[in-house]
């Protein structure tokens, strides 16, 4: 399986880019965002995702982890394959896509063309606790507004539990990771103190 790419922009199509790979041309498929950024003559890196279907190879091309993830989440859902996946990631950023998830808002996917109110529905409903299952990171960037203090605790070795217990305490006008930081483990501390 291709997992990433790294090579020179050979050509730029309406949805595609040609990377030649060490004199191998590979077509990859990627988001309007990463076709923008991309220019003849450019080297860029790829995570990627072969999606193998009966007669067809096609490759995806993501420029973050995340991204693919959650592309591959989204194929998982019966009725949606990988253009329609694409085209969610298409219409907003994944934080954005994860916060509708989250609170079971299915509106914002049914902007995309191909997917009505149903498949919507059971995007949010499949995915929901997948997210929460399998990318708690990524659930908590979209479901909260401090999930990068969340990330922090986590990496000091605090539980997940404890994490979004310890943010709740934090005031929503703080914008700073630092400041969240500092806030969540004095309350942290505070507790432990009691």
């Amino acid at each position: 399986m291709i997992g990433s790419l790294t090579g020179v922009v050979r050509e730029v199509g309406s949805d595609d880019l040609l990377l030649d790979v060490q004199g191998v041309g590979f077509l990859v498929t990627v988001l309007p965002a990463l076709l923008a950024e991309a220019r003849v003559g450019k080297i860029i890196s790829l995570v990627t995702h072969l999606h193998v279907r009966e007669n067809d190879l096609a490759l995806y091309g993501f420029a973050t982890q995340e991204e693919r993830a959650f592309f591959r989440m989204l194929i998982e859902v019966p009725g949606v394959g990988p253009k329609s996946a694409i085209s969610v990631l298409a219409i907003a950023s994944i934080e954005v896509l994860v916060r509708a998830i989250s609170s079971g808002d299915a509106v914002l996917l049914t902007k995309v063309s191909g997917i009505g109110r149903k498949t919507a529905e059971r995007i949010v409903v499949e995915l929901k606790t997948r997210l929460e299952r399998e990318h708690p990171v990524l659930a908590l960037r979209g479901a909260t507004p401090h999930a990068d203090v969340v990330e922090a605790l986590s990496a000091l070795g605090y539980t997940l539990s404890q994490a979004r217990e310890a943010v709740r305490n934090v005031p929503k006008d703080i914008a700073s990771v630092e400041e969240g930081l500092k806030a969540a483990l004095q309350a942290l501390q505070s507790r432990v103190a009691r």
